[in-house]
């Protein structure tokens, strides 16, 4: 890298120092070096020097905007991935506690006993319904 630096230096030395010897040359002799270019070279290097300035700090200023819009996707898309991740963990998680914490179903039939109090908790549940449906019928009365 250095040796790019080193390298650049010596060339912009010698194009400097051959610029002055030219200019002292037109100068001391009257004629101009590549007079009838000159004003075509003007024009071509304003048109360069008007890109650099303007048009390349817009385009990287485009470049830039597109580039946090597309890290902002990035980010969000990821995020969105890492959460729906963990909602597919957590969801594999809770199913297998289900399977721990259920108890086994049987095939079995119910004893008499268990069928006699299931039939009496649905007789108390259906009391509980209907009573205040009478308690209105009896206020409007």
């Amino acid at each position: 890298m250095v040796l790019f630096f080193t390298v650049l230096l010596g060339i912009s030395i010698v194009g400097l120092v051959s610029l002055l010897a030219i200019k002292r040359w037109e100068l001391r002799t009257g004629n101009m070096l590549l007079a009838g270019v000159r004003p075509q070279v003007s024009r071509a290097s304003h048109r360069v020097m008007v890109w650099i300035e303007r048009v390349l700090p817009h385009l990287m200023t485009q470049l830039a905007r597109r580039g946090v819009n597309e890290g902002r996707v990035l980010v969000h898309r990821g995020a969105a991935h890492s959460l729906l991740w963990a909602e597919q963990g957590l969801e594999r998680v809770l199913a297998k506690l289900r399977g721990v914490t259920e108890r086994p179903r049987s095939n079995k039939e119910a004893s008499a006993f268990l069928r006699e109090i299931a039939e009496h908790k649905r007789q108390l549940v259906q009391d509980k319904q209907e009573r205040p449906v009478q308690e209105e019928k009896e206020a409007q009365e």
